[in-house]
């Protein structure tokens, strides 16, 4: 986590002007992964509590403003850490969906500041057939039906049935 969150300071005006909570979703899971031990099992689990708080010491203060309750939930769970499963902040401490949350959200704002798509251009195509499928079965059909083909190169299968002059380009 902790280049995503260097990088995420590094370009903390380009994702506040977009209105991004990476920077906070990413000390948010570094928060609960210290939590939990930081990775080092059940022996420190004492110690990875207090780094939790000493980190949330350190670094939440720059979010007070804006995403004060949802520190206050994680602070606040410090109380229930004998008994986290059975205390109202369970979901946040045990979401197996956070991490494959966070990284898709660093990959969409990533990829945004470079003005790429976080999609991969073959899903981006494989998309864009699937939608367009469609109607050219139904052409396909109409064309079997009637017996006809295309006649030129210049022909388009489909046409817009109203009026092309009421189109304006801004």
């Amino acid at each position: 986590l902790l280049p995503a969150i260097e990088w995420s300071r590094a370009n903390h005006e380009a994702l506040r002007a977009r209105g991004s909570n990476l920077e906070f979703e990413l000390c948010r899971l570094q928060f609960v992964w210290l939590f939990h031990g930081g990775g080092n099992g059940q022996a420190s689990v004492c110690a990875g509590r207090q780094a939790a708080l000493d980190y949330a010491r350190r670094e939440f203060h720059a979010f007070m403003p804006r995403y004060l309750r949802e520190i206050q939930q994680l602070v606040g769970a410090m109380a229930f850490c004998p008994n986290l499963q059975d205390s109202p902040y369970r979901n946040i401490f045990n979401s197996p969906s956070a991490w494959g949350d966070v990284a898709h959200s660093f990959t969409r704002e990533f990829c945004s500041l470079l003005g790429l798509s976080a999609d991969s251009p073959l899903y981006i195509a494989t998309t864009a057939g699937a939608i367009a499928l469609p109607t050219l079965l139904k052409l396909q059909t109409i064309m079997k039906s009637k017996r006809t083909e295309w006649t030129t190169q210049n022909e388009l299968p489909v046409s817009y049935p109203g009026d092309l002059s009421r189109l304006r380009t801004t």
